[in-house]
């Protein structure tokens, strides 16, 4: 989206985002260091706290800097993630996966496809293609049904989920039951 933020965990171990450069001359802030639950740039000295007020500017009048005040984005940590609202206004609630608070492992993988955004949103949900376009791969190589699937859809709390039965009963595209 083409923003910049600065990134920091204070002493108190809580995690801040705030605006990516000092408001005294641009210094990157991440070129800075923590103090206690503030960030120091690294240029004048100039101290902020989580909240993006200026709360110290060694060599300035005392009194200014409480009249600067950077932005900042509240954030919260999940499954040892980080998590800010970059929006206006108060956060809304957090959203919670009780499926990926279970004990265990969680694979996450990733893979570079060199083809454009959009051929793959929509090559993701279209599930009448892999019968034919992967008759040949380990989908069918290794005895899976990969008929043509009946297709249906449902509207959710986060979009439209579409799901394929297939004339085994397999249904794709659904989540696994919570254990």
């Amino acid at each position: 989206m083409s923003e910049e933020f600065t990134l920091y965990r204070g002493a108190s171990d809580a995690t801040y985002v705030v605006g990516f450069r000092c408001a005294h001359r641009g210094t990157q802030l991440s070129l800075g260091w923590v103090e206690g639950d503030c960030i120091r740039c690294f240029y004048h000295g100039w101290k902020y706290d989580g909240t993006g007020q200026c709360v110290e500017q060694p060599a300035e009048n005392e009194s200014f800097a409480s009249k600067v005040k950077i932005r900042s984005y509240p954030t919260q940590e999940y499954l040892g993630l980080v998590f800010a609202y970059l929006g206006d206004g108060a956060a809304p609630p957090f959203p919670r996966y009780p499926q990926l608070e279970t004990e265990g492992v969680v694979d996450v993988s990733s893979y570079i496809r060199h083809c454009n955004y959009f051929n793959t949103l929509e090559n993701g949900v279209d599930q009448a293609h892999v019968p034919f376009t992967h008759s040949k791969s380990n989908f069918t190589r290794f005895g899976l049904n990969w008929d043509i699937p009946k297709i249906t859809a449902e509207e959710t709390e986060y979009g439209v989920a579409m799901y394929g039965t297939r004339s085994n009963g397999v249904v794709t595209g659904k989540p696994l039951p919570h254990a």
